[in-house]
């Protein structure tokens, strides 16, 4: 009897020593990427733990809340760790294989924007589930991530770059069930082909419209804002609408919001517009209208520059398109005393102006007014630095002697907009008025003169 409670003791210790064992195997395994833990009864893989780090990335495996509705968390937190949500498979890369990560009950999923996979039997055998919701933060949705669901009769893709597979990410589900995905840049839309090919059960891909769209399109990307110094414009765009587009219309207005003309454009899916342009800004408002009568605008901004000024030689010229560039290349802009330091991009436009010798020191620069920099920038160049491995450049401030030869005439016969208001003007005679104060005598006026001597 003494024996038999000795072997029983032992076994009991040989027991208790290999549950702590696994224990200490199961933390650090934890500690690295490709072990598996379990926070708030869901088991994830983590797929990205540098060493030595206090976050990291998983997967969530198995859905361990409640059976209906499952809301994935952005974030967790294990052993004093944080990990971002990144993904969501039933199996992940080959290993660790789970029927289904929600179960067959679950009615509603609600996954964060902090996903970008969709994996093999994500939604497996979920009857109950009727409608899906796909973040535009997923880049990709494996095979059978969507299987067995039969409920399952609308889902909705928020992005237009998800990867898929050759066929088959939608399977066996509601045969009447349809796709809604965002409108593209052109009427033959090869996505909405690749979405299709995914729904091997039947169904249909749809745009996820409540009204029409219509949309811009310069050099294959949307177009919303442009400068040009033609006197007329000729935009193309795309509409798009649950039913057939029946005209896409057009109509122009001013600074001052005064309307300038208006027409139709040539056209209904792919449609296109040619149009004279005033000096200034001119809103373009496009409007696209369906067979229902439901309409949907947008507006493209073209801000038309005169050409005719003429400048000192020593100086530096971006003309409209480069003008853009060279301002979104510029990261901060900071004044200090006297001096004005920009600190750039190292693919910057104005970077290769001093590397070519087109820019020197003393040298004036003038970046044209454009939707990046609605004022544009004008400086002497005085010299480069290095800071914190970005190049600073330093200016100067320029005056209107310094930029333009002659006279210059601004046209004040359009009106002041209200939104970016003129804060002084200089008469014909020479006055200098405030505008603010005195905005009928200056546009009285029409033209006032800026003498080129006269610090701008």
């Amino acid at each position: 009897m003494r024996k038999k409670l000795h072997q029983i003791t032992a076994f009991l210790l040989a027991f208790a020593l290999l549950l702590t064992s696994a224990n200490i195997s199961e933390v650090s395994a934890a500690e690295k990427s490709g072990s598996y833990i379990t926070v708030s009864k869901n088991i994830y893989r983590i797929t990205k733990m540098p060493s030595g780090a206090k976050s990291g990335e998983a997967v969530l495996m198995k859905w361990g809340g409640s059976k209906t509705a499952a809301s994935v968390k952005e974030k967790i937190v294990y052993k004093k760790k944080v990990y971002k949500v990144t993904g969501v498979a039933g199996i992940y890369k080959g290993k660790k294989k789970v029927k289904s990560v929600f179960g067959a009950s679950v009615k509603k999923v609600t996954l964060p924007d902090t996903v970008t996979l969709i994996g093999e039997n994500t939604f497996c055998g979920c009857k109950k589930l009727t409608s899906l919701t796909i973040p535009k933060s997923v880049e990709r949705v494996e095979k059978k991530a969507v299987n067995n669901c039969p409920a399952l009769k609308k889902v909705v893709l928020k992005s237009r770059n998800v990867k898929f597979p050759a066929k088959g990410a939608f399977t066996k589900i509601n045969k009447k069930a349809v796709v809604y995905i965002p409108t593209g840049l052109t009427v033959k839309d090869t996505y909405r082909t690749k979405v299709k090919k995914q729904l091997t059960a039947g169904g249909q891909v749809k745009y996820n419209l409540s009204k029409p769209e219509v949309k811009a399109v310069e050099n294959g990307k949307l177009l919303e804002h442009k400068s040009v110094q033609k006197d007329r414009i000729t935009l193309k765009g795309v509409a798009f609408g649950n039913s057939d587009i029946k005209k896409v219309t057009y109509e122009i207005t001013d600074e001052a919001n005064k309307k300038i003309a208006s027409g139709s454009c040539k056209g209904t899916a792919s449609w296109t517009l040619s149009c004279a342009l005033m000096s200034g800004t001119n809103a373009i408002k496009i409007t696209a209208e369906d067979r229902s009568g439901k309409r949907g605008s947008s507006t493209v901004y073209v801000v038309k520059v005169d050409g005719q000024v003429a400048y000192d030689d020593d100086v530096k010229v971006e003309n409209v398109e480069t003008s853009q560039e060279a301002a979104e290349s510029i990261t901060d802009l900071e004044k200090q005393g006297d001096f004005v330091f920009l600190t750039v991009e190292s693919e910057s436009e104005i970077l290769s102006h001093i590397e070519d010798g087109t820019l020197k020191q003393g040298d004036v620069y003038y970046i044209q007014p454009n939707d990046e920099m609605p004022t544009g920038f004008s400086g002497i160049f005085e010299g480069i630095r290095e800071e914190k491995g970005q190049k600073v450049l330093q200016f100067t401030p320029a005056t209107m002697e310094d930029i333009y030869k002659g006279d210059v005439t601004i046209d004040l016969s359009g009106g002041i907009d209200p939104k970016n208001p003129v804060a002084g003007a200089y008469l014909s005679d020479g006055t200098n008025i405030d505008v603010a104060e005195d905005e009928k005598k200056a546009l009285s006026s029409n033209h006032a003169v800026l003498d080129a001597k006269t610090s701008g």
